[in-house]
């Protein structure tokens, strides 16, 4: 499922095929924000994600450029 909008485009892909960079890795604290990442596998779990994760193509896989906790 593909779906252009402007010069981007909205699909689906494998969760397997997505990766957090290195890089986001070591400069974004998850140690504080456990409640909040709860709170956001609960609420996907129960009504879905409203909002998608953004994400780059990068040799066949896809590095998370906005939405770290939600992927």
């Amino acid at each position: 499922m593909e779906t252009k909008i402007s010069n981007s485009s909205v699909c689906q892909i494998n969760i397997n095929d997505v990766e957090v960079s290195e890089v986001t890795k070591s400069i974004y604290d998850y140690s504080n924000r456990e409640d909040e990442i709860t709170a956001l596998v609960e609420s996907i779990g129960s009504i879905g994600q409203k909002q998608p994760i953004i994400v780059i193509e990068n040799d066949k896989k896809y590095l998370v450029l906005d939405g770290v906790l939600r992927g």
